[in-house]
């Protein structure tokens, strides 16, 4: 082989050598070989956040956790699958303690069955057949609570027995406690703490009646209890907001009334409109 033939076979890896060595390769592109940067220290509180709410059960606040990362660091794959799989774990949940609330409730034992229900809605607040079963095992126990009452108080006086002072709790000696007492009171106790939040639900939905009703055998029973105190004023006042739109100048005032007797501050507000509902009723007492 001649010099000239030689040359021609050289030339192209020489042209191909220089055009390697005047472009150097490209950076990695952003996939998975892309190191990702050390999370923040808000992202780590949150991310304790949502594993603390996932660890006692609340899938919901989990979810809510897990998508503020989302919304945080769109690209982070973990955050949103996170996300995914707290939404999902919200909606079994719900599902699993609605039918614990329906078999309690089937069994006769109604305390169990309002506390699922809340743990219910708290995994997914958009049951309404949750919201629908509270609805429906209050207005049960204040049938079977106000039938027991003297028919004068609940017959021909609508909404009258709910402006009645509240009964007095009757005073026992204590007696010995057992294990097994012991064991009840732990669960009355569980059922109690969700009375409020019950009651929260009656009056958002305008069910006053119930609300009321359930509201004041709370109070009765647990009479320094501050917060149920002041959501039992609460109720009242709006109750009596209610009558007043609706033009019931009497059950108002009757209402405000009860609002103030319970009031341990805002009492002024309450005694202004109780001052111009009086002289609207020509009512000097």
């Amino acid at each position: 082989m001649n010099r000239k033939a030689l040359a021609c076979l050289l030339l192209p890896s020489v042209a191909l050598l220089t055009a390697c060595a005047g472009n150097p390769a490209l950076p990695p592109s952003n996939g998975a070989s892309a190191t990702r940067a050390p999370a923040t220290a808000f992202e780590k509180r949150q991310i304790a956040r949502a594993q603390g709410f996932a660890k006692a059960g609340s899938h919901f606040e989990a979810a809510q956790a897990w998508e503020v990362l989302t919304l945080y660091d769109p690209g982070n794959e973990r955050y949103r699958d996170a996300w995914q799989d707290a939404g999902r774990m919200a909606a079994r949940e719900a599902s699993s303690q609605l039918d614990k609330a329906r078999r309690a409730r089937a069994d006769g034992n109604e305390q169990q069955a309002v506390r699922r229900y809340l743990l219910a809605l708290a995994n997914d607040p958009s049951r309404s057949d949750a919201a629908e079963g509270l609805r429906e095992l209050e207005r049960t126990r204040n049938r079977r609570y106000f039938l027991g009452r003297s028919t004068r108080v609940t017959i021909g006086r609508p909404d009258d027995y709910l402006t009645e002072p509240p009964p007095k709790a009757k005073v026992v000696d204590p007696a010995p406690v057992t294990a097994g007492q012991v064991a009840e009171d732990q669960i009355e106790t569980i059922a109690d703490s969700g009375a409020l939040e019950h009651a929260a639900l009656l009056t958002r939905d305008g069910a006053f009646t119930e609300a009321l009703a359930l509201l004041t055998r709370y109070f009765t029973a647990h009479p320094d209890d501050e917060q149920a105190g002041r959501q039992l004023t609460e109720t009242w006042e709006a109750f009596g907001d209610k009558s007043l739109r609706s033009g019931r100048l009497r059950a108002a005032l009757r209402a405000y009334e009860r609002a103030r007797s319970y009031a341990k501050e805002g009492s002024d507000k309450l005694g202004a409109k109780i001052d111009a509902l009086r002289k609207s009723l020509g009512d000097a007492s």
